[in-house]
């Protein structure tokens, strides 16, 4: 008769112990009605020693099979608690994020675990974890004010799992030519890899599609929209809207076929539907671009820059951190971006009142500048921008080139290259005189001195603080040429190089002064932020206190 099968795994241990865990090994009887055993190496010498201490066969395998049996034991015990981690792994999280990240817009601004908040709500995108109300913000003006003239509207969308709140903000257009929305969001993507960098950017979440007209005139026009209405948006795809290098090659070899079609006098309705496949992100941009909507990171209780300027303490105290927290990303991206809009889009966000952040900018090994504020700049509405991946390729360029799409560029004209559906700031003069009276913007090219507009207004205001010195040059109240030369050995700030380098050596100048006036009673700190310039991609950190 055959002893019964029995599964074990054994293991070189103390005399109490005869296996680990579980492993398939046969028991057989030999025709001398002695077992054969199939076993490692430290097991066959197990099995040895305990028949020279004369130890029975048979006790032996009743040992076997009772580890065999406290193995199966373990393993059910284990499937009950993988079952319950499962099932409580969104409560865990939630209490998890609760303990250590109380506010999710704070965690997300400084980037501490802001993957793990955003994959607790799916990303956002989906409101699956949406809340009623969705509430109305305001209207969105073309300087990027809120409650400013009809340029877009915003609402705000609030999540809640497990009881932990999110927020986002849904960003609509009001006009058909207003800055397109799936532009912002295109270079929303790229500015989400410079927000893990930079503290001063907001992230992009989505873009949407409203179904109907029905759907996007309640959002407009209801203070308090009910939470079907986000039903009626439909999520355009990521994939499908940074597939422009591979648009780009099949539009090339597109136009190569419709020549040989007109030699030899055929029809090109097979290629043109090629190429209408192709460009489907594009063209649904451009023949419905009011009816695009783009979802992006909400901060609470921020500040409009320009109603701060007439309170004596912040211009005195915080003003200059404010703007180096802005010219020294932009110096540093200077070659890749341009916002061509810097002006009154630019937020103030108090992350905790009467605590202050100690930031730590890296400029090198050696040089760190280190400073307190109780702000983190916010520059928002990247409708205008001009940028350029390096490493994917995309950029404002390759966009314009691909406004060649039948949708976006009429015959007649009338709509060229997308000037009517919110992409005319890609449109490029041919002349100075053009470039002027478009007030040198070109979403196309970069202009490392258009972005002094927000300090070259802030100048006209506050003409004697000491760290405004230098004439900042800046031809028109809108916009400038550029200028890539420095102008700082005879006191002219001409582009935004110029500008951090100035605010660079202001900040140390005015070390002893920023450290004394936040160590008086009242303020206590927040932590400390380490932004890396150094030239390496390198994420920021927040140290919390």
């Amino acid at each position: 008769m055959g002893l019964p099968q029995i599964v074990l795994k054994w293991h070189r241990c103390s005399h109490r112990c005869i296996e680990k865990n579980i492993l398939y090994t046969k028991y057989n009887m030999s025709k001398k009605n002695s077992p054969s055993l199939r076993l490692s190496n430290s097991a066959e010498r197990l099995y040895r020693r305990t028949s020279k201490k004369s130890l029975e066969k048979k006790v032996f395998m009743q040992a076997a099979e009772k580890g065999y049996q406290r193995a199966i034991r373990r393993e059910n015990a284990a499937k009950i608690i993988r079952r319950f981690m499962r099932r409580t792994t969104h409560r865990r999280k939630a209490e998890f994020l609760k303990s250590i990240c109380s506010d999710a817009g704070v965690c997300i601004a400084f980037g501490t675990y802001a993957d793990k908040i955003k994959k607790h709500f799916n990303g956002f995108t989906d409101f699956t974890y949406a809340q009623a109300p969705i509430n109305r913000i305001g209207n969105i003006s073309a300087n990027g004010s809120a409650n400013g003239s009809a340029n877009g509207f915003a609402n705000q969308i609030t999540y809640e799992n497990q009881d932990y709140q999110a927020h986002a903000v849904l960003k609509s257009t009001l006009q058909a030519d207003s800055d397109n929305l799936w532009y912002e969001y295109m270079v929303g993507n790229y500015i989400n890899k410079q927000n893990k960098r930079f503290p001063c950017f907001v992230e992009t979440y989505g873009l949407y599609k409203y179904k109907n007209k029905e759907t996007w005139q309640q959002m407009q026009n209801t203070s308090n929209a009910d939470m079907t209405l986000l039903d009626d948006l439909m999520l355009l795809k990521r994939s499908k809207s940074m597939s422009l290098r591979e648009s780009r090659s099949r539009r090339s070899r597109s136009r190569e076929a419709r020549s040989r079609e007109a030699r030899s006098r055929e029809s090109g309705s097979r290629e043109s539907g090629s190429r209408e496949t192709s460009f489907q992100m594009l063209s649904i941009a451009c023949e419905f671009s009011n009816d695009l909507a783009v979802l992006t990171q909400y901060l609470k209780g921020i500040e409009i820059i320009w109603n701060k300027l007439s309170e004596p303490n912040f211009v005195n105290e915080e003003l200059l951190y404010v703007l180096f927290q802005i010219y020294v990303p932009l110096s540093l991206l200077k070659d890749n971006f341009t916002h061509y809009d810097l002006q009154a889009n630019l937020f103030l966000y108090t992350p905790a009142k009467d605590k202050y952040i100690e930031y730590h900018y890296h400029l090198s090994e050696t040089n760190v500048i280190v400073f307190k504020s109780q702000y983190i700049a916010k520059i928002i509405d990247y409708g205008r921008c001009y940028f350029k991946d390096e490493k994917s390729g995309i950029g404002s360029q390759l966009i314009y080139e691909a406004l060649a799409e039948p949708k976006c560029n009429e015959p007649d004209y009338s709509n060229y290259y997308g000037l009517e559906n919110g992409f005319k700031w890609l449109y490029k003069p041919d002349d100075e005189s053009g470039m002027a009276a478009n007030f040198w913007i070109c979403s196309q090219i970069p202009n490392m001195s258009h972005d002094l507009r927000l300090l070259h207004i802030i100048k006209q205001q506050k003409p004697d603080l000491p760290y405004m010195q230098p004439d900042v040059v800046y031809n028109t109240k809108i916009g400038t040429p550029a200028v890539t030369e420095t102008g700082l050995p005879s006191g002219k700030i001409n582009n935004v190089q110029d500008a951090a380098d100035h605010f660079i050596r202001q900040v140390q100048q005015a070390e002893a002064a920023n450290k004394a006036f936040y160590e008086r009673p009242g303020f206590t700190s927040l932590g400390q932020l380490h932004i890396y310039c150094n030239g390496k991609y390198k994420p920021m950190r927040f140290d919390k206190k």
